[in-house]
């Protein structure tokens, strides 16, 4: 029981101290920004006061992760849900990421149709291709990045210390919060001071005043159940990274190519989040989810 105290504090004081340093340090990397030849760079001089926060908040949370894998016991490939031949990797995950992108793809093509979301204005051509690249850049990164902390660390580590139904819902539930902790990246300040971070910070939490927040929040915990559900099942991250991949990839293309009409009379579907996760969304992958959980379960039963 000790032990598992421990890991408990260990995980409360990564997320903490996330909010903390990279408040802290927020300041110091504006000014190594704008006092190194960095500023001369135009996606990096040019980026807001807040777009900096958030890289550091990242930076922070990514530095962390070594020391707090340590502390979970967590630092072979099987604890981070990596236990599974490269080969066989990849290909569960172009499966998983077909299955994502085609099922969010016809979500998107529901919004388009409904005039929800309207195309951009320029050539249409160059844009969607433009798109579908960011969309499969962002999606890879995403995917890769977020199962291994959250299903292949969170949630295996979770499992061992507590039972398994209350590991999936905590992960899931710290899963989706996360995502909305966060400020406008526009933000910027005339004079920034030590404790600019922490009034950033305290922005960070203002989508949570609004009530359509509820929508992309069940989206996301019930997408995080399935994708914890799929990873221990699987005792890895391969098909459950390629899902949430095609799922990232889909809603990026979306944003870069179509922009949301706030008067149409569905706009209650999407919630405040990414301006398309939301009820229908949550409805939508609900479907998805189980349907997919009946088939691998039929799956399993005729294999045995």
């Amino acid at each position: 029981m000790n032990e598992d105290r421990k890991k408990i504090w260990a995980l409360t004081i990564y997320i903490v101290g996330i909010f903390i340093i990279g408040s802290l340090i927020c300041p110091l990397l504006w000014n190594i920004i704008h006092s190194s030849p960095l500023q001369n760079i135009d996606s990096i001089g040019k980026a807001s006061f807040g777009k900096v926060c958030n890289r550091a908040f990242m930076l922070v949370a990514f530095i962390g992760l070594w020391p707090l894998s340590k502390q979970l016991n967590c630092t072979r490939k099987d604890d981070f849900g990596l236990a599974i031949p490269r080969k066989k990797f990849w290909k569960e995950f172009g499966s998983g990421f077909l299955l994502g992108a085609i099922t969010l793809l016809c979500l998107s093509l529901f919004f388009y149709f409904i005039e929800l979301r309207t195309l951009k204005s320029g050539p249409v051509i160059p844009r969607l291709l433009k798109s579908v690249q960011k969309g499969i850049i962002t999606g890879v990164a995403v995917g890769l990045i977020e199962e291994i902390f959250f299903r292949g660390i969170l949630t295996r580590a979770l499992s061992r210390i507590s039972p398994l139904i209350s590991a999936i819902l905590i992960s899931s539930t710290v899963y989706a919060a996360v995502h909305f902790i966060r400020g406008d990246s526009s933000t910027d300040y005339a004079i920034i001071h030590w404790y600019s971070g922490f009034t950033y910070l305290k922005s960070a939490f203002s989508l949570y005043s609004d009530p359509r927040f509820i929508g992309s929040f069940l989206t996301l915990v019930t997408v995080g159940i399935f994708l914890a559900w799929l990873t221990l099942k699987r005792g890895n991250i391969a098909l459950c990274a390629g899902i949430h991949a095609g799922w990232v990839c889909i809603i990026k293309g979306t944003s870069h190519a179509t922009r949301t009409d706030k008067e149409s009379p569905y706009y209650y579907l999407v919630g405040n989040y990414d301006k398309f996760t939301g009820y229908a969304a949550f409805i939508w992958l609900s479907i998805i989810c189980l349907c997919t959980w009946f088939y691998l379960e039929k799956k399993q039963r005729k294999g045995a």
